[in-house]
């Protein structure tokens, strides 16, 4: 049996952070292997002390610390004795008794066009640094898969297609999809975001308000966010409910319930809510970037739409509203394809094979 070591940044100090919880997802998917996920607390004193000297500002001390951090890491893995190790990020150990994993952060395009040969030399010398040296260099989406081979070619056959284990969702039926999305009364529309600004809140509101406006009235706009760090104000109008905080589950509801859900965020890692909405039955309106226009198969599968272009998201939504046939094709084809390629069993396949390869 391989014996894997995941490697757990310091910041994973909350059981609710996301990231901690996806590792936490990722051991479990793997569990038929011998997983070790922050394994004592002298780990983490001597990470927490690596992490913190890493990051002071620049001076003799912080760049030694910066220097031997990735060593002092990799002897620690090794301790372990581990056949793959899974690590991430920039200036990963890299421990030399075991085969490694390297999630970069090749996600998004806003971030891809940092790595342009040429560009920030920073990524550059990651790339170059490490890409030799370890076994599977894990990016997140076709579109992240293609760029690092076009830039790579030496690490062609090294780069695989490694999402987030994410908790699996309850999964609605094609039935209930096309129950759902048959309405002729109120288009349910939805939007989950705490940082309401970078996920778009004020461009969602624009274009409802436009929608009004032009005689769309069988809407209503439900929003979940408590509006970090952004001053939107949210109108009193009879077409809107704002809730700042509500737990999970009671999201999951609304998110049964809505016909639509709607987050054409500025920039984005990733974007867990979305595929939560395609496994619900919603039409899933995506930012227009990279991986997220991979999620709704380039608009087959749901609806690409930019912050920026406020007349578009009208014109899509307004299209949506007016036409159920398009929205249960939409919704279905989500729903079929978030269960083919996003679901925690294909994500978790993948792994396996990964690592077993």
């Amino acid at each position: 049996m391989k014996r894997i070591f995941v490697d757990t940044p310091t910041w994973f100090y909350s059981r609710r952070n996301t990231d901690w919880v996806l590792k936490q997802n990722l051991a479990k998917g793997l569990a038929e292997f011998g997983v070790v996920l922050r394994p004592g607390v002298w780990w983490n004193v001597v990470y927490n002390l690596l992490y913190v000297g890493q990051r002071l500002p620049l001076g003799p001390i912080s760049r030694w610390i910066k220097r031997i951090a990735p060593g002092v890491r990799a002897r620690l893995v090794e301790h372990y004795h581990p056949d793959v190790f899974i690590t991430q990020g920039e200036d990963p150990p890299i421990p030399t008794r075991c085969k490694i994993i390297w999630e970069t952060y090749f996600l998004t395009d806003g971030t891809n066009t940092e790595f342009k040969r040429g560009g920030k030399a920073h990524w550059i010398r990651q790339m170059e640094a490490y890409g030799s040296q370890v076994s599977i260099i894990a990016v997140r989406g076709m579109a992240s898969v293609e760029l690092v081979k076009s830039m790579y070619p030496e690490y062609a056959d090294k780069v695989r297609n490694l999402l987030f284990i994410k908790p699996e969702y309850d999964i609605v039926s094609e039935d209930f999809v096309r129950e759902k999305q048959s309405t002729d009364g109120t288009v349910r529309l939805l939007f989950v975001g705490r940082e309401a600004y970078r996920k778009g809140l004020d461009a969602v509101l624009a274009a409802c308000e436009t929608l009004y406006a032009s005689g769309v009235l069988n809407f209503h706009l439900t929003i979940v966010s408590n509006l970090h760090n952004c001053s939107i104000e949210i109108p009193n109008v009879a077409w809107l409910t704002h809730y700042r905080e509500l737990p999970h589950v009671e999201v999951m509801k609304l998110m049964r319930e809505a016909q639509i859900f709607i987050m054409p965020s500025r920039s984005e890692s990733y974007g867990l809510v979305y595929h939560e909405a395609m496994a619900n039955g919603c039409v899933t309106f995506v930012r227009n970037g990279e991986p997220q226009r991979e999620f709704v198969d380039y608009g087959r599968a749901g609806v690409c739409v930019s912050s920026n272009d406020i007349k578009g998201i009208f014109e899509e939504v307004s299209r949506c509203i007016s036409d159920k046939m398009l929205r249960i094709s939409l919704a279905l084809s989500g729903l079929v394809l978030y269960q083919e390629k996003f679901c925690q069993f294909a994500i978790t396949r993948a792994w396996r094979e990964a690592i077993e390869e």
